[in-house]
Parts: structure tokens; sequence; C-alpha cells
């Protein structure tokens, strides 16, 4: 999913039938996460905003692109790490140091 050009924020409660029934059928569910280098405004899938979905539906297999959070790594290190979430690289080497 890629809520920046879907037009959606992670955590919006109209998402949750989705999850509940992906967490149903045991699939995994990959997330754009953090910044989008287009992005104007408010980030739709923030460290915060995939907690509070990862509170609501704790069997939901998660796998957060970009570490988590493309250009919140400190916000991701903060929130996620240690969590129940499985970490993309892509577009994340070459910017971490």
């Amino acid at each position: 999913m890629q809520p920046e050009f879907q037009k959606f924020y992670v955590d919006d409660e109209r998402t949750f039938q989705l999850y509940e029934e992906i967490q149903k059928q045991k699939l995994p569910i990959l997330l754009h996460c953090g910044a989008e280098i287009s992005s104007q405004g408010e980030i739709c899938v923030t460290p915060e905003r995939v907690l509070k979905v990862m509170g609501k539906f704790p069997e939901l297999k998660i796998l957060g692109v970009h570490i988590g959070g493309f250009l919140m790594w400190e916000e991701v290190l903060e929130k996620l790490s240690g969590k129940n979430i499985y970490f993309d690289t892509s577009d994340s080497i070459k910017i971490m140091k």
C-alpha cells in the first residue's frame, strides 16, 4: 500500500475493516512508510500512526518499507525498534550513516 499516492492515513478507521480481514487471513501487508519525495503536507504513514494500527491489530504482519519511515530514522528507532514489525531496506542504506 502506498498511502501517500492512494491518499489515506494508515490509521484512518475507514481502513480497519481491511486490516481486520488481512489479519484474519494471516496475510502480510506491505506499507510505504515515512516521507515521500513528492509529499506535500502531513505524512500519511509515520511510526506513531503505525503503532496505532499495531495496537488495534496485534497479529497483523506489517512490512514497513524504507526501514519503517523514510527520512524519519530517529522516530522509527524510538517508536518501532523491537516491535512486531518487519523492515524493508529499500531506498534507505545510501542515506543512513
